[in-house]
C-alpha cells in the first residue's frame, strides 16, 4: 500500500465512530480525496466550451481540498 494511504487507514482507525455507516461515509469520503487527480481536472477541462473559465472557476477549490488532506494526515 502507498505510505499515504497507510496513513488515511490510520487515522480512520483512531476516530470513534457511532455505527458501521458512518464509518462507512467517511471511509468513502476520505477515499474520494485521496483519488482526486489534478491532471484528470486538466484533461477534463480540455473537453469543456470555454474549459479556462470552467478552470479558474474550480481553482480555489483544490487549495481548500489540500488543506482538508493535510489536516487529516497529520493529526
Amino acid at each position: 500500500m502507498k505510505k499515504k494511504l497507510l496513513k488515511y487507514l490510520h487515522v480512520i482507525w483512531r476516530i470513534q465512530f457511532d455505527d458501521d455507516k458512518e464509518r462507512r461515509i467517511y471511509e468513502t469520503d476520505l477515499a474520494y480525496l485521496h483519488e482526486i487527480n489534478k491532471t484528470k481536472v486538466l484533461e477534463e477541462s480540455r473537453n469543456k466550451p470555454k474549459g479556462y473559465l470552467w478552470l479558474k472557476k474550480i481553482r480555489p477549490n483544490f487549495n481548500l481540498l489540500e488543506k482538508m488532506k493535510d489536516g487529516i494526515t497529520n493529526n
